[in-house]
């Protein structure tokens, strides 16, 4: 590896929601941000843009942003995206929101989920239609699969459809067949896909499709690489939208008309898609690896009566912790182990269910997965 993974950074004390919201004794990992540095070429765009001109005026120009998109797209998939398809947008998240308006039925999305496709529709007055996935346990091992009857009935109150491709926090990153039989399911019941794709460069082993490749029409894909470079704390993102009237509807939707969230967050975009990045993106991935099979390890050893996903994207561990009665076991594992997890209810999960971000060091993961395995020992 030409990048090191295995040197901490201190982030304490840098403004940091994940590190300074949390006593000192306590390890975070919680919020989907890592625990490194953000990718050098997206540091370096932003230089080029510092040094050049040191005027933050209003821009028109997306300073290579869109071009290194539609390269990236060509490079890592074999994919020819026009450019009128690219919309910029402020963040993934916003988008989520804002295009929840144009329901006049519902919103229809699985859970467990990440939250903030649940909760999306709710903020601007629309209906969250949600279908529970089915969960199923073989020993240790947790898997959940789409209940399309239960999707069937719940789409007649419904007419968006909201992804989550990779998906978080169950880690599973869809096959092609998986997604077409979704898109044939979406197609069959004339609803508006959205695909939040945020995680997709981040890939453990597994293969990512995006799903414009797979439904071009009445859909809308999101893209941003806010976490595979470190940088979600920079508002811009893509979303790929291949209908001209609808992505008239998605601009009017989003407020959307020239470089979104500022000619900073352009530059610093414009790097994270370019080829300069793609070393530092393997590498990082190639760690988290490493961290994801050490975790899959090392979970059934430890932590015996815990279900555990398996992770094939994202960075991010889904937990059934429910064998051990601990009641919230966020708020035990915070208060017993000195380690802040993400709780599951807001995912759509149980007091029981946790999620762990292994977006760190070994070392700091070793010491995270003992103190919880002491904390829960007597349980």
């Amino acid at each position: 590896m030409t990048y090191d993974f295995s040197t901490a950074i201190e982030r304490r004390g840098t403004n940091s929601i994940k590190w300074d919201t949390v006593p000192g004794d306590v390890i975070p990992m919680f919020i989907a941000d890592a625990d490194w540095a953000t990718a050098p070429a997206v540091v370096a765009s932003v230089r080029r843009r510092l040094d050049g001109h040191p005027v933050f005026a209003y821009g028109h120009d997306d300073f290579g942003l869109t071009d290194n998109v539609l390269a990236w797209y060509r490079r890592k998939y074999s994919l020819e995206v026009p450019r009128e398809w690219v919309v910029l947008i402020q963040g993934i998240v916003p988008a989520l929101v804002n295009l929840s308006k144009l329901s006049e039925k519902g919103v229809l999305t699985t859970a467990p989920n990440y939250g903030s496709l649940l909760s999306a529709p709710a903020r601007v007055g629309k209906r969250s239609v949600v279908s529970r996935l089915r969960e199923n346990v073989s020993g240790t091992r947790l898997t959940y699969e789409w209940d399309y009857a239960d999707l069937a009935e719940k789409a007649k109150s419904s007419d968006i459809l909201y992804l989550c491709n990779p998906h978080n926090p169950i880690g599973r990153a869809y096959t092609r067949e998986e997604l077409a039989r979704t898109a044939d399911f979406a197609r069959q019941n004339n609803l508006l896909t959205v695909s939040d794709e945020i995680h997709c460069e981040i890939l453990l082993g597994a293969t990512h499709t995006p799903w414009f490749s797979v439904k071009p029409e009445n859909s809308v894909t999101l893209v941003s690489s806010g976490k595979i470079c470190n940088m979600p704390g920079i508002p811009i993102a893509i979303a790929i939208v291949p209908d001209e009237a609808l992505r008239a509807r998605v601009r009017a939707a989003l407020g959307t008309s020239t470089v979104y969230g500022g000619i900073l967050n352009a530059a610093a975009a414009s790097g994270a898609f370019s080829e300069e990045c793609d070393a530092w993106k393997a590498d990082f991935t190639a760690y988290l690896t490493k961290n994801r099979d050490w975790l899959d390890e090392q979970l059934p050893k430890r932590l015996p009566r815990a279900r555990a996903t398996y992770t094939e994207a994202t960075y991010l561990q889904w937990l059934d912790l429910s064998d051990y009665a601990l009641g919230d076991a966020t708020k035990y594992l915070r208060e017993h182990a000195k380690v802040q997890l993400t709780e599951g209810v807001p995912f759509g999960g149980a007091e029981h269910h946790v999620r762990i971000n292994f977006a760190t060091t070994r070392e700091r993961l070793s010491e995270a997965l003992t103190r919880i395995e002491e904390a829960v020992r007597d349980k």
